[in-house]
């Protein structure tokens, strides 16, 4: 099991006083769900200035037992290609989608509205098996919607190495 966590959302993951719905994330992820990023975006985003230092400090625990995983460089090379030829996305985020074709991750936490409709377009990829999880509308109590989509076990590609 494995998800994006988008960078606007990491703060609330893993803040102590974040709201049900990164909690119930935070619960999922500390119970064994995996974060997939690139190298680069991780060290550019992740672990970027605006990131807490608890954030960064979760970030790095869960990286040396395992648990936030990078994406094999060749398929990510390939995915960003597709990416700039073949589609506009009208989010910045194209690394991002690059993980997702490439690992193909059907999980992305992200509060982006541009993000979101980019990870549901189906010229970038698998649109109907993708879930967005959201704190967007005010939606901070845990529902059965987040819940449901944790539990999901086709949320990512098994083969994926680390």
């Amino acid at each position: 099991m494995c998800a994006i966590l988008e960078s606007s959302a990491i703060n609330d993951v893993f803040s102590p006083s974040g709201n049900e719905v990164a909690r119930g994330f935070y619960e999922w992820h500390h119970q064994g769900g995996s974060l997939v990023y690139s190298r680069e975006f991780l060290q550019k985003e992740v672990l970027s200035p605006g990131i807490s230092i608890e954030a960064k400090q979760a970030i790095r625990e869960f990286q040396s037992v395992g648990r936030v995983v990078t994406a094999q460089p060749e398929a990510l090379t390939k995915e960003r290609d597709y990416l700039k030829s073949e589609v506009t996305p009208v989010s910045n985020d194209h690394e991002l989608l690059a993980i997702a074709r490439a690992c193909r991750v059907s999980l992305l936490y992200t509060n982006e509205r541009k993000l979101q409709i980019d990870f549901r377009n189906p010229s970038i990829g698998n649109a109907a098996g993708r879930r967005i999880y959201t704190t967007n509308d005010n939606r901070t109590t845990f529902s059965r919607a987040h819940r449901n989509m944790l539990q999901r076990t086709d949320i990512c590609n098994r083969d994926m190495p680390s």
